[in-house]
């Protein structure tokens, strides 16, 4: 690789430091609004229905403008767009620390989250080009170490900073770090050794309205479903306007001659069940984290401060292998280790729903040990072997395809882990009322739940396993 001197000295790791700081502010930032979202509804005296827009106009804007970014980096370059992540993600932070009203704060979370989308889409192939392919393991995991810390520190200095200064600074804090990185990335980064992809052809501006709206409508009925009810007009409208969207950006697609989404991606088994398999153990990861409180508060009864310190448990156990299956990346197939953490990840659901008749803190424990091990063994190979499976030309609109695939997959594991917890009850009034049910009640809802986890984490084992590259994928590479 043209660029492997980066590997050695300090390049590599002002390198992998610019980058990983974005994957830890990303994360860090989401915690830390989640737990102040109460504060935030009493200052601009709102209900929990006008409130979740701040999570909502986020995620909207980062799930639907991924895809945008992926091809924008191919004709300006990933440095460009990584710095410009990092500018918008200061400049929307700023607004929401200053937001007067929730209007205001709205419309600064949805700007954030464009820095968000720009920093997301760059980070991998920022990683592939500039760093040597027998190190992009070790630098992967470091990426998901970071992403593991910020999950791990997010909601206790959440609530630190809420409690002691205000809701502003959880905000204004991302301001002072992001100047820094953005100091560092301009210094540290090199620019692109790979000629940019120039076309004679104009951007795709009809497929970047299609996919905008095709996934908004999307992300929108699956985050609002469970509130405003799944089979209501609105709900309903919005997944018929985004299925219909997203089949006219395919056809499109298919016919540009220099498309949003190139096919060819789709085309090749490998790549694709990559992906797939990525997909399955991040609706795992989405739907725990949605489940996980009610059974320590419901279930065994703890406050939710110790309930938070419980649920660290997992991504301190993230934080610590990550870094490890990065290195074993580097030396074996990343499909083995992925193939094996799904494996694992299954095994964990079962047991776990075998021993809900436990009523001490062990079964969760262990599930939430074990889990955030599996996981640490998944990412970085699985991220890696997403990156070393698409053609090299195309490895932004790749990553941000996978993050698009994966943020969609994360939405749907709250639906449906929620849909499964909730239709175990034998009533429909109790879920107006969970507080009041029996412990044998809410086990069965918690059983039925993690049962349908390890299917789903069966189903991603056959995706890694197919995942495994081979002569399509090298001739694929080749072009």
């Amino acid at each position: 690789m043209a660029n492997d001197k980066v590997v050695k000295g300090a390049g590599f790791g002002w390198l992998v430091f610019s980058v990983a700081l974005a994957n830890f502010m990303a994360k860090l930032d989401s915690y830390i609004v989640n737990i102040s979202l109460p504060t935030i509804a009493q200052a601009f005296h709102i209900g929990t229905s006008t409130v979740s827009l701040v999570i909502l106009s986020y995620m909207l804007t980062v799930t639907s403008t991924l895809l945008l970014f992926g091809k924008l980096c191919e004709r300006r370059g990933a440095k460009q767009i990584f710095i410009g992540g990092y500018i918008v993600f200061v400049l929307g932070s700023l607004m929401c620390g200053l937001a007067s009203n929730i209007f205001l704060l709205v419309g600064a979370r949805a700007l954030q989250g464009l820095g968000g989308a720009m920093l997301m889409t760059t980070a991998l192939p920022l990683l592939t080009e500039h760093v040597s392919e027998r190190h992009q393991g070790a630098a992967m995991g470091i990426l998901a170490t970071a992403a593991a810390l910020g999950l791990s520190i997010g909601a206790p200095l959440g609530g630190f900073i809420t409690r002691f200064l205000s809701w502003h600074w959880i905000f204004l804090i991302n301001v002072p770090v992001g100047i820094l990185a953005i100091v560092v990335g301009l210094r540290m980064i090199p620019e692109s050794a790979r000629p940019l992809r120039r076309s004679r052809n104009r951007f795709d501006v009809p497929g970047a309205l299609l996919s905008l709206a095709g996934l908004a409508a999307l992300v929108f009925s699956l985050s609002m479903g469970r509130e405003k009810g799944w089979t209501s007009p609105l709900i309903l409208s919005g997944f018929a306007a985004g299925i219909l969207l997203l089949y006219i950006l395919i056809r499109w697609e298919l016919r540009h001659p220099d498309p949003l989404l190139n096919m060819k991606l789709l085309r090749d088994l490998p790549f694709a069940f990559a992906v797939l398999s990525g997909c399955a153990v991040f609706l795992l990861v989405s739907g725990n984290t949605f489940l996980a409180p009610f059974y320590l508060e419901l279930y065994q009864g703890l406050a939710p401060d110790r309930s938070g310190l419980v649920l660290v448990t997992f991504a301190v156990v993230l934080m610590i292998v990550s870094p490890l299956a990065g290195k074993l990346a580097d030396r074996m197939a990343p499909h083995i280790l992925c193939s094996f953490a799904l494996l694992l990840s299954a095994a964990l659901c079962v047991a776990f729903s075998a021993m809900l008749q436990d009523r001490s803190l062990t079964p969760m424990l262990v599930f939430l040990a074990g889990f955030g091990g599996a996981l640490g063994f998944f990412v970085s190979p699985n991220n890696k072997a997403v990156m070393t499976l698409a053609p090299r030309r195309f490895q932004s609109v790749a990553s941000g395809f996978y993050q698009t695939m994966t943020g969609m997959s994360q939405i749907l594991g709250v639906c449906l882990f929620e849909t499964i917890f909730s239709d175990s009850f034998p009533s429909k009034i109790v879920q107006t009322s969970l507080a009041g049910l029996k412990p044998e009640t809410l086990a069965q809802g918690f059983r039925h739940s993690y049962v349908f986890g390890a299917f789903v984490c069966l189903l991603g084992f056959l995706f890694a396993y197919i995942a495994r590259p081979g002569p399509a994928a090298a001739r694929l590479q080749e072009r």
